[in-house]
């Protein structure tokens, strides 16, 4: 009856009224119920009507309303991490569901953000310089990272080296609403804007490809070597140097996410009747694909997670890079196929870094994210010509194991187990997402 709503995995087993892993279980009544919140229509099963009214409360529980505007925060209720605005995970959020349910509000956040990053450009606090010849960087030293944060609710520019996401966001969601000539307009003025006085700045014209970190793993963390401060006193005053290691890294999740920006703009200026520009977009997406094939491609068909400044090629492969590599086209047909069939799957999630550093550090690394999992899923579909519904259904239901909400993370060690920040934002919008897909909805 539920064909596509229940999955018998080696660990998991979803039922049309709950999740079973071991010994735990997850049933309806350990849900909210939200009744004021609409039911899925057409034939769908009790316990993904219930997962899908939690996770349109877990979207609206983000939404901020401030003076300047409204914008969802990334997770906790709209509590977590302060409130700040973070620009990757509300662009993958909106792409993966969020466009959905709030598009009136997500073209909202869009531009109160793009006015916040305006502000904020190549404003550095004293411990994130880039330090580079010919950037318009501006010091301010009586700030740190925290301090920063705190006053502008914003990533100075050394972590916003994945900000191109938002292209991608308002592209989907412009599309989406049908949205009128106007709206269209400022997308491409702004877009053009920030190519011009941001992301080409990190172009490297020696080998094709942006300068940046992996999208959404923090600098300095647990998605990079020691060297890069993983290890070190978490004092940011203390590692302004090894921040700066992750920035000259040339990631393939980025420069993928830049080839998707750019075949927006392609057809945002076709819309407009810029023909002469569309065909620069176009030439310039086929640029960069050609480098990140040449650049970042391991001799197997697989893709690197990132190639460091010494043109090395990270021996790591990163869930979100390969799943990006074939949604942005970078790959198709045999070649899709070889990046991603050997990538390993559990039924609690996609590793995101492959293999994992060898230490005891969790959280990028020996995890798995939902949010990522939904794009991997989505790529898995598309170069090898399967349906994983029931399986992803039954894992992002396994990040509500023991909350009543999607949880930020997936702990793979000694588990495994959700975790993180509860309500985030992502992970409720690959929900929405995939019920969208599956025409549950």
């Amino acid at each position: 009856m539920y064909m596509k709503q229940v999955w018998q995995g080696e660990n998991i087993q979803l039922t049309a009224d709950k999740l079973i892993v071991g010994t735990k279980e997850l049933k309806i009544i350990d849900l909210p119920e939200h009744k004021d919140i609409t039911d899925l229509s057409g034939n769908v099963s009790p316990i993904i009507n219930r997962l899908w009214k939690c996770a349109v409360a877990d979207l609206t529980s983000n939404l901020i309303s401030t003076p300047a505007g409204r914008y969802f925060a990334a997770g906790g209720r709209g509590k977590g991490w302060s409130g700040k605005m973070f620009v990757r995970d509300t662009s993958l959020a909106g792409v993966l569901g969020l466009n959905i349910i709030y598009p009136e509000e997500m073209f909202e956040n869009q531009k109160l953000m793009r006015k916040r990053f305006f502000e904020c450009l190549w404003m550095s606090p004293r411990d994130h310089v880039f330090g580079w010849p010919n950037l318009p960087e501006k010091i301010i030293p009586e700030l740190g990272l925290k301090e920063y944060s705190n006053k502008y609710k914003f990533n100075p520019p050394m972590r916003c080296t994945d900000d191109v996401l938002w292209i991608w966001c308002v592209g989907d969601l412009l599309k989406r609403i049908d949205a009128p000539v106007e709206k269209w307009q400022w997308f491409y003025d702004t877009a053009k804007r920030c190519f011009n006085d941001f992301y080409d700045y990190l172009y490297d014209i020696k080998d094709g490809l942006f300068y940046g970190q992996s999208i959404f793993m923090d600098i300095g963390w647990q998605g990079y070597p020691e060297r890069f401060g993983r290890a070190w006193p978490k004092s940011y005053d203390k590692t302004p140097e090894a921040y700066k290691l992750t920035v000259e890294l040339k990631a393939t999740s980025t420069n993928c996410a830049y080839v998707i920006a750019m075949d927006n703009l392609a057809e945002c200026a076709d819309k407009l009747n810029l023909k002469s520009e569309m065909l620069f977009w176009s030439k310039r997406a086929k640029k960069l694909r050609n480098a990140i094939k040449a650049e970042l491609r391991n001799v197997n068909g697989t893709f690197s997670c990132y190639k460091h400044k010494d043109g090395l090629l990270e021996p790591r492969q990163h869930a979100l890079a390969t799943a990006l590599a074939i949604i942005s086209k970078t790959v198709q047909g045999k070649s899709a196929e070889l990046a991603i069939k050997n990538y390993p799957v559990t039924d609690f999630g996609i590793p995101l870094l492959y293999p994992y550093f060898d230490n005891d550090e969790g959280y990028h690394n020996k995890s798995a994210w939902p949010f990522v999992d939904a794009f991997f899923m989505r790529a898995r579909e598309i170069a090898l010509n399967i349906d994983e519904t029931p399986r992803h259904l039954a894992m992002l239901a396994f990040s509500c194991i023991g909350e009543d909400t999607f949880a930020e993370t997936t702990y793979m060690e000694n588990g495994p187990f959700p975790g993180g920040t509860p309500a985030q934002l992502w992970s409720a919008a690959a929900f929405i997402g995939r019920c969208e897909q599956a025409g549950l909805r």
